[in-house]
């Protein structure tokens, strides 16, 4: 509000999805629901899970990409279908404290952005559930030419700074009011914020998941040397 009153319009936020909005990965339950629904040709005689994995530990953005490039030759009206059978068969735990800050920032007439290194048309499908517009979802995607999906990447793949990157595009380089993340992937995107960012966490111990455990309590000690906001949503 104080931050309001010293700038003019337009005004933007943004967050990071999973771990942030809600407790999963919501572009890795997209690529589940593919594997046992819709028969891709690029799935067949390989493994999937242990391909993206193999892709993941190579280079992160390969593989987030590879997820979307499966989809290449199908029409995007049909893979859209498939990304809101995804969010039924797979329903999300969404952090209700989320939803209400961007409930306040809308009646700001702030305008909110998911920014995700998950499939764009995933992220898009979950975007009602915190009350947001389709596409107000940036994630990694390919171009769609004449209704149908293609291998070739659009845009930045949004990981790391690509979020930010993503972001500056989407504003056209305004930064934004606020941001929230729970990983030190969210760094670049909580740094644009000309207000305290929100650093989230999901993991008291790495005892389940020892990697995004590392993962986050590297935001949330950099948060807490910069005094930015934090919060545990863990048990």
């Amino acid at each position: 509000d104080a931050y309001q009153k010293i700038t003019s319009g337009p005004l933007y936020a943004a967050f990071d999805v999973d771990g942030t909005l809600w407790d999963s990965a919501v572009g890795e339950n997209f690529f589940q629901y593919k594997i046992d629904h819709c028969n891709l040709p690029a799935l067949k005689n390989i493994d999937p899970w242990d391909h993206y994995l193999t892709l993941k530990k190579k280079h992160p953005p390969d593989a987030y990409l590879w997820l979307a490039q499966i989809c290449a030759g199908f029409p995007f009206s049909e893979v859209e279908a498939w990304a809101e059978a995804a969010i039924k068969k797979f329903p999300l735990k969404v952090f209700d404290p989320q939803k209400k800050l961007i409930e306040e920032l809308q009646k700001r007439n702030i305008e909110v952005f998911t920014v995700s290194a998950s499939v764009k048309w995933a992220v898009a499908a979950a975007n009602p559930l915190m009350g947001l517009k389709k596409e107000n979802a940036l994630g990694v995607a390919t171009l769609v030419e004449k209704g149908v999906v293609t291998a070739d990447v659009d845009g930045v793949v949004t990981w790391r700074e690509g979020k930010a990157q993503a972001l500056l595009q989407k504003t056209k380089n305004i930064l934004p009011v606020f941001c929230s993340g729970n990983t030190s992937g969210d760094i670049h995107l909580l740094e644009l914020s000309r207000t305290k960012p929100l650093a989230v966490q999901t993991q008291l111990n790495g005892a389940t998941h020892a990697h995004l455990f590392e993962d986050e309590q590297k935001l949330f000690q950099l948060a807490q040397e910069k005094g930015w906001l934090t919060h545990q949503f863990a048990d």
